[in-house]
C-alpha cells in the first residue's frame, strides 16, 4: 500500500513539475544489492556464494557476483550490477545460484526475490528521488554447532554472536533467562538491572557503566536487527552469573546461570537445598506456609513460575513430608456427595494433589484452603489444580516440607 501511495504522490509531483520533468526522467545503468549478514547459530561456513541478477520480464541473466565467506562475520557487502539502461519501475530478479545460505526480504525467506525500482517524492514534494538499491538479509550456513544453555535449560531459539574477544548475547533475552531486565534509553543505550545492580551499555562503545562507574568491556556491544547484543562476560561479572564457555573450533558450548540478585526468597531457599527433578519442573509444598510453589529449571537453578494457596492434612491425618515423584494422573475421585479432581498422585495410594471438594451440580462442597483439613492430600482451588495438571509432566519431583 505504501508503495502505491508513493507512486501516486510521485505522479502528482510530476504533474506539478510539468512536462519538462517528464522529459528529464533519468535513466539508470546499475542496480545495487546490500547483503546484511544475519547471526547464524554457528560460525559461518567457509564458502563462496554466487548471486545472479536477471531481467524479470525476459529472464535474461544481466550479471553475476560472488562473495567469499570465512569463519568470521563479514561486513555487509554491496553488490553492484551494471545493466542496460532502464527507467524507474523496472523489475529485476536477484537470486542465490550457488552456495549454502538463506535470503530474507520484506519478511519472507527464499533463494530469489523480485526487486522493483521506483521513484518517490522528497519531503518537500519538490522533486523525485529514485530507489535502485535494495537491502536483503543473508544467513550463511553454519560450520560449527553452538550449544546454548541459560540457567540450566538448553535453548535453540537464542542466537549468540561469537567474536574473537568473546560472545555477544541479546540483551532482551536476559530477563526471562537469567533474571536481568533490560530497558532502552532515548540515547540508544540499554540498561540491565537485577537487584540493586545496573549495567549500562552503548552500541559500538568499549566502555560500560556498572552502577554509574565506567568499566572496559570486550567485545564491543553491537546492534543487530534492532536488538543490542552485549558482552556475556561483562554481564556475568556485573550480576554474579556463573558462566561457562568453551570453543574447540567445531563446537561452542556456552552456559549462563541465573543471577543470584534476581532470585526471590523462595528461589534462594530451594536452590540451597540441592533438590533435583527428572523433568524441567519442580513442585514444592510448604506445609507451614500452606503454599504450593512451581519452579522450572534444574537442580540449583530453579526459577519460580507460580505459587498457590493450599489446604493440607488435618492434625490426625497429616500430609507426609519428603521428596517424591508425581507418578499418576487421574480425572477425579468420586464420593456420594462430592468429588475432587484432577488428581496428581505422588506417594502410595492416598497422597495426592487435587482440587478442593466440589459438588456434582456445581460450586464448592468444601472450598477452604490455608488450613489443615484433609486426610493427607494437598487441596488446591480448581483454577490452580487445572493449570498444574495440564502443565506438569509425570516424574516431576514433589518436595514436601514442614
Amino acid at each position: 500500500m505504501k508503495k502505491y501511495i508513493a507512486l501516486i504522490t510521485a505522479l502528482a509531483v510530476l504533474l506539478s513539475l510539468g512536462t519538462a520533468a517528464l522529459a528529464e526522467e533519468p535513466l539508470f545503468r546499475s542496480v545495487g544489492v546490500v547483503l546484511q549478514t544475519d547471526v547464524p547459530y554457528g560460525a559461518p561456513k567457509a564458502q563462496t556464494l554466487t548471486f545472479e541478477l536477471r531481467d524479470a520480464d525476459t529472464g535474461e541473466v544481466l550479471g553475476a557476483k560472488s562473495v567469499t565467506y570465512s569463519q568470521t562475520y563479514e561486513a555487509a557487502p554491496l553488490l553492484e550490477f551494471a545493466v542496460p539502461e532502464y527507467s524507474a519501475g523496472k523489475r529485476f530478479v536477484f537470486a542465490l545460484t550457488d552456495g549454502e545460505a538463506e535470503l530474507f526480504y520484506n519478511g519472507a525467506a527464499g533463494s530469489s526475490f523480485e526487486l522493483e525500482t521506483y521513484s518517490y517524492p522528497n519531503e518537500e514534494a519538490t522533486a523525485l528521488l529514485y530507489h535502485t538499491e535494495f537491502y536483503l538479509t543473508l544467513r550463511p550456513a553454519a560450520e560449527r554447532f553452538i550449544n546454548v544453555t541459560f540457567d540450566g535449560r538448553v535453548r535453540t531459539d537464542v542466537a549468540l554472536y561469537p567474536c574473537p574477544e568473546g560472545v555477544l548475547i541479546p540483551a532482551g533475552a536476559l530477563e526471562s533467562e537469567v533474571g536481568v531486565s533490560s530497558s532502552y534509553g532515548e540515547d540508544g543505550g540499554v540498561t540491565l538491572a537485577a537487584g540493586d545492580r545496573t549495567l549500562l551499555f552503548y552500541p559500538g562503545r568499549d566502555t560500560a557503566y556498572k552502577n554509574g562507574e565506567p568499566m572496559s568491556v570486550a567485545p564491543v556491544p553491537m546492534s543487530l536487527d534492532g536488538e543490542l547484543y552485549v558482552p556475556a562476560a561483562a554481564v556475568a561479572g556485573a550480576f554474579d552469573c556463573a558462566i561457562r564457555y568453551s570453543d574447540d573450533g567445531r563446537t561452542l558450548d556456552f552456559a549462563l546461570d541465573r543471577s543470584p540478585y534476581a532470585m526471590n526468597e523462595a528461589e534462594k531457599r530451594i536452590n540451597s537445598r540441592g533438590v533435583s527433578s527428572d523433568t524441567e519442573y519442580l513442585i514444592w509444598i510448604s506445609k507451614s506456609e500452606y503454599t504450593v510453589r512451581v519452579f522450572t529449571g534444574s537442580k540449583d537453578h530453579w526459577h519460580m513460575i507460580d505459587s498457590f494457596p493450599c489446604a493440607i492434612g488435618a492434625p490426625g491425618s497429616p500430609t507426609i513430608e519428603g521428596t517424591f515423584k508425581y507418578y499418576q494422573k487421574q480425572d477425579r475421585w468420586t464420593y456420594p456427595n462430592y468429588y475432587c479432581g484432577p488428581i496428581m498422585r505422588f506417594y502410595g495410594n492416598g497422597y495426592a494433589i487435587h482440587s478442593v471438594l466440589l459438588r456434582y451440580n456445581g460450586g464448592y462442597y468444601d472450598g477452604r484452603v490455608g488450613m489443615r483439613i484433609s486426610h493427607g492430600c494437598v487441596r488446591l482451588l480448581p483454577e490452580n489444580i487445572n493449570w498444574l495438571a495440564a502443565t506438569i509432566p509425570l516424574q516431576t519431583t514433589v518436595y514436601v516440607t514442614a
